[in-house]
């Protein structure tokens, strides 16, 4: 499973993927991170930001919120949008796995 998490500076979920600062991108091999790499972007938009997740084969996108355009861009790629709060990217990432680990995906999305 490939993970990206909308990071801006500081290492918080970004609000805004469609024009944050990287992804950090997570290979994840049942419920264990194998892989984790930065992806800077420059001059970020929803259009680029779509183009990127879905050629790098991911399955989730978690971000803290998410612009129409780029919402329809991973649809179309099937991409799985998660919105969180806004924590550190780890500490939501390892929150999400936990809870696909637990059968638990259903309460974390709402």
């Amino acid at each position: 499973m490939k993970i990206a998490v909308a990071c801006e500076g500081g290492g918080v979920v970004s609000s805004k993927p469609g024009h944050c600062s990287s992804f950090v991108c997570y290979t994840v091999d049942k419920g264990i991170v194998t892989d984790c790499r930065n992806l800077p972007v420059f001059d970020n938009t929803p259009q680029k930001a779509a183009g990127i997740l879905k050629a790098l084969g991911l399955d989730a996108l978690i971000a803290a919120g998410i612009d129409d355009e780029l919402s329809q861009g991973l649809s179309d790629g099937q991409i799985e949008v998660v919105l969180r709060d806004g924590g550190a990217v780890r500490e939501e990432l390892e929150d999400y796995l936990n809870c696909l680990m637990s059968g638990e995906e259903e309460d974390y999305l709402d």
